[in-house]
């Protein structure tokens, strides 16, 4: 039985069965805490990499805004997007100890460019390196509301915008990933909130 429906009966139904006064039951992905990144052989850190906020926080900049270059990582943003360039360079400096520079395009946009390439190497192993690839490997998908949050706000600031649909605001992610579409609609069942693609 469903919570304040006990007169409906979930079922299954072919999408071109759907009509008026049907319900989609959206299923909530479950959690799995962890205080770490998953330890791989090559990486080039001893240590394993403590999931901080800091650390999920460079995640959702890559996933919105980021790609790899000859494997250097590399994140573009507008050119007035200061705050955005000097967070990204403090979470790189704070995460991996790694120096960034800021260099301005012809196209009048900033990159933000990391020096190191195996930061690259990284995090084009966990995302995806180009932005119609880019998923979130399974242990950011499965994190809790109160990790999984650091992620999706950067990913909100680089990606997400308000918008106006006929006199009510709504909020928008666009990506060129249709899995990382998917991906992030599920992952706000977590926090109660119900989206469309």
């Amino acid at each position: 039985q469903m919570p304040y429906c006990d007169f409906y009966t979930p079922e299954w139904k072919p999408a071109s069965e759907i009509g008026v006064g049907d319900f989609l039951v959206t299923p909530v992905p479950d959690s799995v805490d962890r205080s770490y990144a998953p330890s791989e052989d090559d990486l080039f850190y001893k240590e394993p990499l403590e999931l901080t906020d800091d650390l999920l926080s460079l995640c959702g900049w890559f996933i919105a805004e980021g790609w790899t270059d000859r494997g250097k990582v590399r994140f573009g943003l507008h050119a007035e997007e200061y705050e955005h360039s000097d967070e990204i360079r403090g979470l790189l400096r704070r995460v991996f100890n790694s120096k960034s520079a800021v260099y301005f395009a012809k196209d009048s946009r900033s990159r933000v460019v990391e020096s190191r390439k195996k930061v690259g190497t990284v995090l084009k192993r966990w995302f995806g390196g180009r932005a119609a690839a880019k998923s979130m490997p399974e242990w950011i998908f499965l994190l809790p509301p109160d990790k999984l949050k650091w992620v999706i706000r950067a990913m909100w600031r680089g990606d997400g915008c308000k918008v106006d649909s006929g006199g009510y605001e709504s909020l928008s992610y666009t990506t060129a990933s249709p899995s990382l579409a998917m991906q992030l609609w599920m992952c706000l069942t977590k926090f109660g909130i119900i989206s469309y693609l």
